[in-house]
């Protein structure tokens, strides 16, 4: 007999593989959704080779954009990696180093358009994690720990009208129509097709 101290920890953590995923919320349908979580690589059993998986389900034609943030300029973040899955654990897109405008190294964005409707997991590990298996964890390393903030958004995106505007020297204008709600941010971004003007 004798004295002791317990100490418990409880802590919230997404699971490490597409079987454990946590789930978003976000069904298929042409409303789309959004979804935010706040977690942290490396607070799980797997440690500085934790990962964190999320489930979701999208439509074919649907833009998806994932990406971790820092909302206040905060230290001490991890050093994510972004990678996007199909329902057989293949990857469809990965991301490292490119966050809010690009220049936080930190950060982590992925945009995307499904071909398909199904069920999809986004992947958060820490640099250089990432050529983990999602389905059973084969191939994890040691990567980078620490928060992170990660927000999901899945929208329709459709041409409504691709005319020349009446009156205007514009040769071509794609006007594009979606779907939000009071308070959503909305993420806008061109870029440049290799070999255009």
């Amino acid at each position: 007999t004798g004295d002791y101290n317990l100490s418990i920890n409880v802590f919230s953590d997404a699971g490490d593989t597409q079987a454990t995923a946590r789930e978003t919320g976000i069904a298929a349908g042409p409303e789309g959704g959004s979804f935010a979580f706040a977690g942290s690589i490396g607070n799980g059993p797997s440690g500085a080779q934790d990962v964190d998986l999320f489930r979701f389900d999208a439509l074919a034609g649907q833009q998806f954009t994932a990406e971790t943030f820092n909302p206040d300029g905060s230290q001490g973040l991890a050093d994510t990696v972004l990678r996007l899955f199909d329902d057989t654990g293949d990857e469809l897109a990965l991301n490292n180093n490119v966050g809010q405008g690009g220049g936080d190294e930190n950060l982590s964005r992925i945009d995307f358009q499904f071909d398909t409707d199904g069920t999809y997991f986004i992947g958060v590990s820490g640099d250089p994690n990432f050529v983990y298996d999602s389905q059973n964890l084969n191939g994890t390393v040691d990567g980078d720990t620490g928060d992170y903030n990660l927000s999901i958004n899945i929208n329709n995106a459709a041409v409504v009208d691709d005319d020349q505007i009446p009156g205007t020297p514009f040769p071509d204008i794609d006007l594009f129509r979606l779907e939000a709600e009071a308070g959503d941010t909305l993420f806008a971004r061109t870029e440049s097709q290799v070999g255009s003007d």
